[in-house]
């Protein structure tokens, strides 16, 4: 099953490439570049120990921070065609309706249509709060500055593009890291989170994490890597 999955995303992400006609070729192939053109950018995302942090069952907070949060983009755009725009979020997960929001504004400074636009997150468990769950709710501020991000990404990748990129797509599997965090207990009870003394053992194997990293390059220097994992257990 996981293998089927991991095909259909790397067949998916294929897809992306080709029915916009991009130039396509296995990662480390010997290539002088193609009419590709790609733009990235980044915008930090600005937080402060006041807010919430998201990724735990209860809200909490942390004192300092040691690196940045960021809304990252990178824009492709085929020649004389269409373009397309691919949004990293240090969060973890976005919701419809800032999104939605951003993909508006983003249109309307670009051309690019929402139906060309992803915007995904790196689900880190690290970041305020963009949503009520568990026990808390969303910051308000930093939400909105998460939507603002979103778009400026966008926009200064568009304005950055270069022609001469090509796209490059890997398939990969990462079998190091990781486990199954659904752990049996003595009494017989299924543990998730909480206390691990009385653990017998995992419930069952965590199969590997499976990755379909995609990146760009143009005149042999890397414009913008991207890595994709899944998981997945028993």
């Amino acid at each position: 099953m996981m293998k089927r999955i991991v095909v259909m995303l790397g067949i998916a992400m294929l897809g992306i490439a080709l029915s916009l006609g991009l130039p396509v070729a296995p990662a480390g192939a010997d290539d002088k570049g193609g009419g590709l053109g790609v733009g990235v950018a980044a915008v930090e995302l600005k937080a402060d120990d006041s807010m919430v942090i998201a990724g735990s069952i209860l809200g909490g907070h942390v004192k300092g921070q040691e690196g940045q949060l960021r809304a990252t983009a990178v824009v492709l755009e085929k020649p004389k065609g269409h373009k397309i725009a691919i949004v990293s979020c240090d969060v973890l997960f976005v919701q419809r309706d800032f999104v939605d929001r951003a993909l508006g504004a983003i249109e309307k400074a670009t051309g690019i249509p929402p139906s060309h636009v992803l915007v995904s997150a790196t689900h880190t468990h690290h970041a305020p709060s963009v949503t009520d769950v568990h026990g808390y709710v969303r910051d308000k501020v930093f939400t909105r500055r998460l939507q603002e991000a979103i778009v400026r990404s966008v926009v200064d990748a568009d304005e950055r593009i270069k022609s001469g990129a090509r796209f490059y797509f890997r398939l990969g599997e990462e079998k190091t890291v990781g486990q199954n965090s659904r752990l049996l207990l003595r009494d017989g009870k299924i543990l998730w989170v909480g206390s691990r003394k009385d653990a017998v053992r995992p419930t069952g194997k965590a199969i590997s994490s499976a990755a379909i990293r995609p990146g760009w390059d143009s005149t042999a220097t890397p414009k913008s890597v991207r890595a994709n994992a899944w998981r997945t257990r028993s």
